[in-house]
């Protein structure tokens, strides 16, 4: 945003003229601060993107639960197993 050039001279009322010189400075000095606050922000974002897509996510696969053993039926847990006992070796 440019400001026209304004001759202070030619307002006729010295307080006129003050107060219009300090608010022009003032603008002034909003302009260069808003100038340099979009430029921070510009630099945010670039780092922020930059950040985002310049290490992904590390991808983890769930560790797989070990499969459960094969249950046996009711009628085999029922009865024993034989065993060869020492004493008949």
């Amino acid at each position: 945003m440019q400001i026209p050039d304004i001759t202070l001279d030619a307002i006729p009322a010295p307080a006129t003229r003050q107060f219009a010189g300090q608010l022009l400075n003032l603008i002034e000095a909003l302009v260069a601060e808003n100038t340099a606050l979009r430029a921070e922000v510009q630099q945010l974002r670039d780092e922020n993107a930059r950040l985002k897509g310049g290490s992904a996510k590390p991808e983890f696969t769930p560790p797989v639960p070990p499969t459960a053993p094969d249950h046996s039926s009711e009628a085999e847990r029922r009865t024993r197993p034989r065993v060869a006992s020492p004493r008949n070796t």
